[in-house]
């Protein structure tokens, strides 16, 4: 399945991005019967005495569980418009587009969230499209958006 969609007007694309439950559901059961298995195996009068411990292991988990869920609400649908000379993403004025220089591609290793990220690089600073996606899919995404704006494609691995 894509884990994202691509639609193109004549000065505008709408990149929706899709949200795969699976990975949130396994993880949410994992936590869960991990949490029961935790209480189930401390003896009563232990449990006062690690109660911290045991709630930065839930916030741990929580974190892990629903980090995917976060990063998709915040990044599920960009919208890139040029009206003029300018770029707009999300309804929101964001450069001129001659100081876009590149449309980048990176690999992020991070013990949490590694993946590729494909984002815009501005003369002052940088515009992050989305995070965590495939090598083909990064680099296709990176590749509609170069032929949009009619910019190069920068890999940075």
């Amino acid at each position: 399945m894509k884990e994202y969609h691509i639609e193109k007007k004549l000065n505008k694309i709408i990149i929706k991005f899709t949200f795969d439950k699976t990975s949130t559901i396994f993880s949410g059961i994992f936590s869960i019967v991990l949490i029961f298995i935790l209480f189930y195996n401390i003896k009563t009068n232990r449990i006062f005495d690690i109660w911290g411990y045991i709630l930065i292991l839930i916030l741990i988990l929580f974190y892990l569980t629903f980090n995917k869920y976060f990063e998709w609400q915040k990044n599920h649908t960009k919208k890139l418009e040029i009206i003029e000379d300018d770029l707009i993403i999300n309804d929101t004025f964001y450069c001129k587009l001659n100081n876009i220089q590149t449309i980048n591609i990176s690999y992020n290793v991070n013990q949490f969230e590694s993946g590729w990220t494909v984002y815009l690089n501005n003369f002052s600073k940088e515009y992050i499209i989305k995070k965590r996606l495939k090598e083909n899919d990064a680099i296709e995404i990176a590749n509609e958006l170069a032929s949009f704006l009619k910019k190069n494609v920068l890999n940075e691995n």
